[in-house]
């Protein structure tokens, strides 16, 4: 068949098939793959899940969450251009168009316009929060839900470098690495904590504030807490642990009286195998020893751990068996042993050589200072009694201009004060229940310091600030390497030669204009002190000293810039209130929102909506066909009489 203008397959090379796409892309497998029906309703059904679980996510932990693993994914995304190919190529697959495509073209535009939105406002917008206050000066960063770590060096512009913790979080065996800066340093994430704990450390300087190191210990709960404090310090001059309270403050000097002198310490516990955090406590001289006797079986055997200033020794539960403890002076001795231990009229004994109900005797013995003699019982098979009310426990810690320490503690009620001269790593008996104090480090001179720690999920409570979340920063340059950890909000500096400062905080990103906070209200509901409604009145000063003034409420944002073109295109900021303080009106907190795709959005809506209005009400009416006339049956054939022979 040759193609001649007179054959009518040969027009423009197609053959057979409608004008406008040529047969090689309706033939093309990916073209098939993208325009099919099937690949369609995948999409939507994965898309419709996966909006499920990001609401289900959103609500049971947070909005981070759901971004992290649902609308920010990798997947989603490429989920979201799959589906943009699909439906154009649904659309083309329907060229040459006819009039009544209109309504399917505008609901696929539509869709396609919309999604550009989205991926237009998420790569070019800006959302975070900003906390006012009503006489501050105008404020002009917000802060976003963003993390990043940001590096300035000496002689360096700062450099900052995102960091993302989920779906995955930077760990040792997985470190991240951020970036370069300009001097050939690199930056590193090495791991991350939710938790950290900000300990108050003093470092020892040549000028600087006196500071000691308390320790608070009870042996019969196994606590024991650790913190420095600093004399004249605004924040760390006492160690306060609600119901305990030991301040460090300057004074006299306490000369050594009968009660605080240094003696002799002698104490016998009783330790239970079957019940390891109780054992019994009795002061036989002086105080008590602040130890833990713990009773253990090991393949058989009866072993008693001693647990005492920090330090834990091991020795076989064996009547007479002696232990020394440490370098302070106490010693352990084993009195009895009892495999099935039960209290009988004669006193403890053991009803059967099973070890049912190991228990142990020991013996604790040495010199220390003590403050209080410890509540002596009767019942020797009673604890020590702890204090019976709520009466607040108040102790010092005392310097004297010769640079001597002494304390001054007030026990339980019903007993005097009493004072004395403190010896550093002397265990202090306080009268308060079972609790010791002990001086353990002096620093004539320091500079206050902080470091930062991840919380052990089993460590014992440490007197810290609140904690927060941290991460973990290497820096390597050359031959030189650091990693410290920098908790959110703070900064670290690091021993290098260019003394690089790391920062980790939420970004801020900086805004053309300022705002400041004139009024706030809160509007009551009638009859009660119930709020029902919080509004913000702001003021805005832009870069050129011009004031626009404004105010939003809950559900009613404010626009700036407020002209009617920015608002339709969505080239303005909306600020929205987001928070209050109940205990300070004179705080807001709000939202500020700048989406560039909003225009996208609500075009692709207003044309789905179209286009769903088309298919439904604007299709052209379908010209009803007649039945054709059922065909004539063909005509029957005539026969021919047979003929019937004849005889002659």
């Amino acid at each position: 068949m040759s193609n001649s203008p007179g054959n009518p397959s040969a027009k423009s090379g197609r053959s057979g098939s409608r004008p406008g796409l040529g047969p090689w892309i309706r033939r093309n497998p990916v073209f098939r793959f993208f325009a099919s029906l099937r690949l369609a309703l995948l999409l939507l059904g994965v898309l419709i899940v996966a909006d499920a679980a990001g609401t289900i996510y959103e609500s049971e932990f947070s909005a981070e969450v759901a971004r992290a693993y649902i609308y920010e994914a990798w997947w989603f995304n490429l989920w979201l251009l799959t589906l943009c190919l699909n439906l154009a190529s649904v659309a083309f697959s329907r060229r040459p168009w006819k009039r009544h495509h209109t309504g399917f073209l505008l609901t696929h535009f539509g869709i396609i316009t919309l999604l550009v939105g989205a991926v237009v406002g998420r790569l070019g917008g800006v959302e975070g929060t900003m906390t006012l206050f009503k006489g501050h000066p105008p404020a002009s960063f917000l802060i976003t839900d963003q993390r990043e770590v940001r590096v300035t060096s000496k002689g360096q512009e700062a450099a900052s470098f995102p960091v993302r913790i989920l779906p995955r979080s930077p760990s040792p065996e997985r470190p991240v690495r951020l970036g370069l800066l300009k001097d050939g340093t690199e930056v590193w994430a090495t791991d991350y904590a939710k938790k950290l704990d900000a300990i108050f450390t003093p470092v020892s300087a040549a000028t600087g504030k006196p500071a000691v190191k308390l320790r608070l210990s009870n042996s019969l709960m196994n606590q024991t807490i650790e913190q420095w404090v600093m004399l004249d310090s605004e924040d760390h001059s006492a160690l306060d642990l609600g119901l305990i309270t030991i301040q460090f403050k300057r004074g006299q000097a306490v000369s050594g009286t009968s009660p605080t002198d240094t003696q002799a310490l002698e104490e016998t516990i009783f330790g239970f195998a079957n019940n390891p955090d109780q054992q019994v406590n009795k002061v036989v001289r002086g105080g008590t020893t602040d130890t833990k006797v713990i009773l253990k079986l090991e393949n058989d055997r009866p072993m008693v751990i001693i647990r005492r200033a920090g330090q834990e020794w091991t020795l076989a539960a064996q009547p007479g068996s002696t232990q020394a403890l440490g370098k302070e002076g106490f010693s352990v001795r084993v009195e009895n042993y009892w495999p099935d231990f039960r209290i009988t009229d004669s006193g403890p004994s053991s009803i059967s050589d099973q070890p049912n109900n190991p228990a142990v005797l020991v013996t604790i013995q040495g010199t220390g200072t003590v403050a209080a003699a410890a509540i002596q019982q009767d019942d020797p098979h009673r604890g020590t009694e702890t204090n019976p009310t709520n009466a607040q426990h108040m102790g010092e810690i005392d310097l004297s201009d010769q640079q001597q320490l002494s304390f001054q503690l007030k026990p339980d009620p019903g007993q005097k004060p009493v004072a004395g001269p403190v010896k550093l790593n002397q265990p202090i008996a306080t009268g308060w229940g079972a609790w010791t104090l002990t001086v353990t480090d002096f620093l004539s001179t320091a500079q206050e310091n902080t470091i930062f720690r991840p919380t052990p999920k089993d460590a014992p409570p440490m007197a810290s600030t609140a904690s927060t979340e941290g991460l973990k920063v290497k820096l390597v340059h050359g031959s030189d390497s650091d990693e410290e950890w920098v908790a959110m909000g703070w900064s670290v500096d690091y021993p290098f030669s260019t003394t690089p400062n790391v920062v980790f905080s939420y970004r801020a990103v900086p805004l053309p204009f300022g705002l400041q906070l004139t009024q706030f209200e809160v509007q009551r509901q009638e009859g009660s002190d119930s709020p029902a409604g919080f509004k913000s009145t702001l003021l805005v000063t832009d870069t050129e000293g011009r004031n626009y003034t404004g105010s939003c409420s809950m559900n009613v944002p404010m626009n700036y810039p407020a002209a009617f073109w920015r608002s339709l295109t969505g080239f303005t900021y909306k600020i929205s209130q987001a928070s209050w303080n109940p205990d300070n009106l004179d705080q807001s907190s709000v939202q500020i929102l700048l989406d560039p795709g909003w225009s996208l959005k609500w075009l692709g809506s207003l044309v789905i909506c179209s286009g769903i209005f088309c298919l439904f009400y604007l299709q052209p009416p379908r010209r009803t066909r007649l039945p054709l006339p059922a065909p004539e049956p063909p005509p029957k054939k005539k026969s021919k009489p047979k003929k019937i022979p004849t005889h002659a």
